[in-house]
């Protein structure tokens, strides 16, 4: 598409991606923000299964 004509009219991949990880991590609430750690996902008893392989 080298003919293309006029700025391009939406953001690239990067840019998208770029923009949502800003708003993902600035903009929403603290509470809607996903927990790091397998503690938040799992059960006790998984978190030890895991512990022991």
């Amino acid at each position: 598409m080298s003919d293309r004509i006029g700025p391009r009219m939406w953001p690239s991949r990067a840019e998208w991606a770029a923009a949502a990880e800003h708003y993902v991590g600035t903009l929403c609430e603290p509470l809607q923000r996903v927990p790091e750690g397998a503690a938040h996902y799992l059960t006790a008893a998984e978190c030890t299964e895991m512990d022991e392989l």
